[in-house]
């Protein structure tokens, strides 16, 4: 994948021509499911928020990889900068004058805490997280992209009539806008020449109707995904969301933000981002909402500017359960052909040990 323009320049997109290969998806070779599965939890420690302490984690939180049959434990911590309190002070300085800076004080680390024979990481193995580091992807952008990014790394091969299907994306910060292709995985040598065809992301509609989830504790308990998801409500651009709203509900707050009750990203379809912002009530008495900002285009979902979703999870879907299926939902519904998805496919739970979920189709 690679840059192919943007609006404002940041500190992963310093020329505009930056090129990734699986290499410089994460750092260290760390695998790409499992930096999805992190990320959430990587972006709330990194802005202040406080999980509840888990017995068995000395610091940071534990998160399991989707892998159900064999799930690897990656706890996820951070180490503060030498240069933390000056950090700090000039952050405190600069929100008084009006100018808030993004002043990060952490670095974020990954450690492998199992064993596992069916994962390519060792017990002990751990990857540093320097931000930013212009040899890697941003870490939003990859969270973003990725379930896209998954579906070639499945063998997703989208044939047209005269050639392969390549997907134009969008950061997820409105103001920067950089804008990314992500092409098939480059053929063999000697084999014949692919013709890409540009299209953005949202080419498809996922009908959540068409999918359930089944928990798999003997209890046989199911409920359809439109259910329990917010209506109308786009689930590529509730992806994006995800990760702030669990910093969010944790205590967390965003630097570069006036209003640290606040924050705003756009959905990662590249012809007509849609922008939002979330909103989190300071007395904590109200759920957290979702306006939409603005629309650039055509949205397939047909947002419009002034929308707004409110966010109550005792009748919604777990955000934590969210970001893990979305990426296999996508995953299904591109991939209807696939006998061996026909049952379904088994995911663990991020957070829980031993919870299991079945995403399957309804019918």
């Amino acid at each position: 994948m690679a840059t192919r323009g943007f609006n404002k320049r940041c500190g992963y997109c310093r020329r505009g021509k930056e090129k990734y290969d699986k290499q410089g998806l994460t750092p260290g070779g760390f695998c790409v499911d499992a930096m999805s599965a992190i990320y959430p939890y990587f972006l709330a420690l990194l802005y202040d928020a406080v999980f509840p302490q888990d017995p068995s984690v000395h610091e940071g939180i534990l998160v399991r990889c989707p892998n159900a049959n064999s799930p690897t434990l990656i706890r996820v911590s951070f180490k503060y900068k030498k240069l933390r309190l000056l950090l700090n002070i000039l952050e405190k300085f600069f929100r008084h004058i009006g100018f808030p800076k993004d002043a990060i004080d952490k670095m974020m680390i990954a450690e492998i805490m199992n064993e596992n024979e069916e994962c390519r990481h060792r017990l002990g193995r751990r990857f540093i997280f320097r931000i930013p580091d212009i040899r890697q992807l941003c870490p939003a952008s990859f969270f973003s992209l990725y379930p896209f990014i998954h579906l070639y790394a499945r063998g997703k091969k989208v044939s047209e009539a005269d050639g392969q299907l390549a997907l134009g994306l969008a950061c997820p910060d409105p103001k920067s806008n950089i804008n990314y292709l992500v092409e098939p995985f480059v053929k063999k040598s000697g084999s014949a020449e692919i013709s890409l065809i540009i299209k953005a992301c949202c080419f498809y509609l996922v009908d959540l109707s068409k999918y359930k989830i089944v928990t798999q504790d003997g209890s046989g308990s199911q409920v359809s995904l439109d259910k329990i998801f917010p209506a109308g409500l786009c689930p590529t651009l509730m992806n994006v969301a995800i990760p702030y709203i669990i910093t969010f509900q944790n205590g967390g707050y965003f630097k570069w933000r006036k209003d640290i009750h606040t924050v705003e990203a756009q959905c990662p379809n590249s012809e007509s981002c849609v922008a939002f912002e979330i909103r989190r009530d300071p007395s904590g008495a109200k759920p957290l909402s979702l306006v939409i900002k603005q629309v650039r285009g055509k949205c397939p979902k047909a947002h419009r500017e002034g929308e707004i979703f409110h966010f109550d999870f005792s009748k919604l879907i777990c955000p934590h359960l969210f970001s893990r299926l979305f990426p296999y939902l996508l995953f299904l519904e591109l991939h209807p052909e696939r006998k061996e998805y026909a049952q379904g496919i088994l995911l663990e739970d991020p957070l829980q040990d031993g919870v299991k979920y079945l995403l399957t189709r309804a019918v």
